[in-house]
């Protein structure tokens, strides 16, 4: 009976309601406590980084900010460090707008003076002066011992060409030296800087459009030729030299052209690259900069052989300057150049 009895007895456990309500006590006390604290951790923190953050978004520099140096890296690779004046700051070159200065002006420092006026009340930023031609004339009196000994320096020469440039740079203009490369016929009595006619050895090999000869893209001595214009330039006190025709010559075969061994294994567009990255270097090691004059007309062709079948605007250069016609007509020039910052 007992035993019955105590097996139907049904007892209730009070003690999980008291415990219960003692837990939730003391986890809301310990809630409490965690949130002050992360409170705390949170006005500390924005304490120490406040000073930082504000420097950021006034733009100084902080210590440590390698996003804001790798992208100010990134910005400013088109222009090295050393093409870039400390004391006086340069226009962006999306903002220049130039303007041809023909030779004869230049030449007479009244009509020179005149101009200058002129082209500055036009709005117009820069000046071009054309310094070698397609022919290979040289129209001021280089010192590069190879166009002497072509004999390319022409009698219509600027006498006083450093002159002419610091009263450029007195009017607050840009000059900008022009020279061509490669479209060079004069500069081919150098047989190691020609393009050579295959079978004949010593022959100059000539287009078919104007049957002349062209300096040899891959010859080290027609490069070099080039280089040292440029540079010479620059010590005359140029800052910017357009190069054009950094190209081969505009026919749709070169079976016949003999440009040496170098070709095997180079390319005609990597030829072209390397030489104008090379150029681009040696510019801007002398705190210059090269502006690329390339033809947009044959660069957009579907057989684009003066390039190599490159776009010219991979190649390396600080400004690229594009023409729409088969020759650069210097005398209608007024162009707005492309900014390079990506560039290379």
């Amino acid at each position: 009976m007992n035993s019955r009895k105590n097996k139907g007895v049904k007892i209730k456990n009070y003690g999980r309601i008291f415990d219960s309500s003692s837990r939730r006590r003391k986890k809301k006390i310990r809630n409490t406590v965690l949130s002050v604290l992360a409170l705390c951790l949170l006005v500390f923190i924005g304490y120490s980084i406040s000073g930082p953050l504000a420097r950021f978004f006034k733009g100084e520099k902080t210590e440590g900010s390698s996003l804001t140096s790798s992208l100010t890296a990134s910005v400013n690779s088109g222009l090295t460090s050393s093409s870039i004046s400390q004391e006086e700051p340069k226009p962006q070159f999306a903002e220049l707008k130039m303007a041809y200065l023909p030779l004869e002006t230049a030449k007479n420092e009244q009509n020179l003076l005149a101009y200058l006026e002129k082209v500055k009340a036009l709005d117009y930023n820069a000046v071009v002066l054309p310094l070698k031609d397609e022919d290979g004339a040289i129209y001021y009196q280089s010192s590069v011992a190879m166009a002497a000994t072509v004999g390319a320096i022409s009698q219509n020469k600027i006498e006083n060409l450093s002159d002419v440039v610091l009263k450029i740079k007195a009017s607050e203009l840009i000059p900008v030296a022009q020279i061509n490369a490669f479209k060079d016929r004069i500069a081919t009595k150098n047989a190691a800087a020609k393009i050579q006619y295959a079978g004949h050895e010593g022959w100059s090999w000539l287009d078919a459009e104007n049957g002349k000869p062209w300096l040899n893209p891959y010859s080290s001595e027609a490069q070099g030729y080039i280089t040292d214009i440029s540079c010479e330039l620059v010590d005359l006190g140029f800052e910017n030299v357009m190069v054009s025709s950094v190209m081969f010559p505009s026919v749709h075969r070169l079976s016949s052209a003999v440009f040496g061994p170098l070709e095997q294994s180079v390319s005609h567009k990597d030829i072209l690259a390397q030489y104008t990255a090379n150029l681009k270097k040696a510019l801007n090691d002398k705190n210059a900069r090269l502006l690329l004059s390339y033809d947009a007309v044959e660069a957009e062709k579907a057989e684009n052989v003066v390039y190599g079948t490159a776009d010219p605007k991979t190649f390396a250069a600080d400004v690229y300057v594009p023409f729409l016609s088969g020759k650069l007509d210097l005398s209608k020039l007024e162009t707005e150049t492309e900014n390079s910052v990506e560039a290379n």
